[in-house]
């Protein structure tokens, strides 16, 4: 599509024109095909998003299919590859799921999207506005926000304790909500350490620095008596609170 379009040396055609050409011919853009997501992609992901692409409504901003057209057009095996596959599109933000009550599937493509705006010189569309992202998506969205919510947290609490660049340390738990609150509870008991003078013996930034660097995540970071200690103080300072 791009080629006809720059053979007849124009910039941007009206959308009449872009409709017409897209139902003869489908265009993956470059945003895509150059990105290193992309690029990382098995081919059978790249091949069902061509797919998707062929059968896009640019007018509704959508893809609608269903999983026996994918393995008739696509000629991927098995409902489980196909599945695996929109799952990895999704998750890298090459496609959206909405919820459809046919029995096809709908998918919205940012990036098709992008590339009708720009050809036809028009502001893209906020799509979701529009449709109704699928349950699933919706439960993944949140639960990333808490985790994100939690990350943030745990860099704050580290840098409170004297330690540079939190998020660097920390970076490669910063999806993993059960690390994170490892690590959160293993700050708070260096915390009340330092304050009550638990560990006068070591340093404690490093000693935490330390086991984060080697990935020895664990809430009893010191002797059964110190941490029962620690334990303590932190009831006794709830009770306080709710007092």
């Amino acid at each position: 599509m791009i080629d006809i379009i720059n053979k007849a040396q124009l910039k941007t055609i009206d959308k009449d024109t872009f409709l017409s050409v897209s139902s003869l011919c489908s265009s993956i853009p470059k945003s895509i095909t150059e990105n290193p997501k992309w690029k990382e992609l098995q081919a059978t992901a790249k091949e069902i998003y061509r797919t998707l692409v062929s059968n896009y409504d640019y007018e509704l901003g959508i893809a609608r299919i269903t999983h026996s057209q994918i393995l008739n057009e696509a000629g991927i095996g098995g409902n489980a590859t196909i599945v695996k596959s929109i799952d990895i599109l999704e998750e890298k933000g090459f496609i959206i799921r909405v919820e459809s009550k046919s029995k096809s599937h709908h998918y919205l493509m940012p990036y098709q999207e992008k590339l009708y705006s720009e050809i036809c010189n028009f502001e893209a569309r906020d799509l979701s506005a529009f449709y109704t992202i699928s349950k699933k998506n919706k439960r993944e969205e949140k639960s990333k926000q808490s985790i994100d919510k939690l990350f943030y947290k745990v860099c704050y609490n580290l840098n409170c304790l004297g330690i540079d660049a939190p998020h660097k340390l920390i970076d490669k738990y910063s999806s993993d909500g059960g690390k994170l609150r490892i690590i959160l509870s293993m700050s708070d008991a260096i915390y009340i350490a330092k304050k009550y003078n638990l560990k006068k013996n070591i340093d404690l930034n490093k000693y935490l620095i330390d086991l984060l660097k080697k990935g020895n995540l664990r809430d009893n970071i010191f002797d059964n008596e110190t941490m029962n200690t620690i334990r303590n103080i932190i009831i006794k300072n709830k009770q306080n609170i709710t007092e």
